[in-house]
């Protein structure tokens, strides 16, 4: 347990290293690189310049993930039970997800401008997308590897559902929720970050990017990969109490 601990620490010690040889060796570069004590001690500072465009990423994140999940997941439920459509439906998902979501931001933006409706519709469809596609994928492996399984107790088409393919493809909808959920904020700091910034961490970035303020920059890169970070962890335990059995 002590050998592991200490392996998982080499990896930020190593990043935290090389952060301060880059930041303290003299350069053309170190006006790019803040000092990382300036960007500790400029936290002191985030309820005063920094708390309203947190709040304005995270609930353009948290609604419009949210939304994006529960839809994946019913449509999915659907789309993977019905073998008919989900050939209907394969080629079209198919192109949609080869396409990177910020390729999509101009055109949402000449449909629906540049505010708060923009952005969560970005997030949305991108959330959306890669839920539907591990929930149907997750239901229709499952309807088919497990058929023989419900043949066998006689289970009539909701007994079957109710007790085999909901529970089998519990893994790979977790799965699509896990990754849905860093895409989304991929996608909300990306939408900040270009035409439909109005406010936000991302746009925060930006702004600050263009007045060389580095250390602010450096601090809310820091704040995002925190959020994600967190988030990722909570669903990690979710997953584990949710689907206790797996890997048993």
């Amino acid at each position: 347990m002590k050998r592991s601990k200490i392996l998982y620490a080499i990896g930020p010690i190593a990043i935290l290293a090389g952060w301060y040889f880059f930041a303290y060796y003299p350069t053309n570069f170190n006006i790019l690189i803040p000092k990382p004590v300036q960007v500790m001690l400029s936290f002191k500072n985030f309820p005063q310049i920094l708390m309203k465009s947190t709040i304005a990423t995270l609930y353009t994140w948290s609604t419009g993930t949210l939304l994006g999940i529960i839809l994946g997941i019913l449509i999915g439920f659907i789309c993977g039970y019905y073998q008919n459509l989900f050939k209907i439906i394969e080629i079209p998902l198919d192109f949609f997800r080869s396409i990177p979501s910020i390729t999509l931001l101009p055109i949402v933006a000449l449909f629906l401008g540049s505010g708060l409706t923009a952005k969560f519709f970005i997030v949305t469809f991108v959330t959306f997308l890669y839920v539907f596609i591990h929930t149907t994928y997750g239901i229709k492996y499952s309807r088919t590897s497990k058929q023989n399984l419900a043949l066998a107790w006689r289970l009539n088409p909701w007994q079957n559902f109710r007790e085999i393919i909901f529970y089998s493809s519990l893994p790979s909808i977790f799965a699509g929720i896990r990754t849905a959920i860093t895409l989304g904020l991929i996608a909300t700091i990306s939408s900040e970050m270009t035409i439909l910034g109005t406010a936000g961490l991302g746009k925060k970035i930006i702004d600050n990017m263009v007045i060389y303020n580095t250390t602010e920059m450096y601090e809310i890169i820091i704040i995002i990969g925190l959020i994600g970070y967190a988030t990722n962890k909570l669903i990690v335990i979710l997953e584990n109490n949710v689907i206790h059995w797996k890997g048993h």
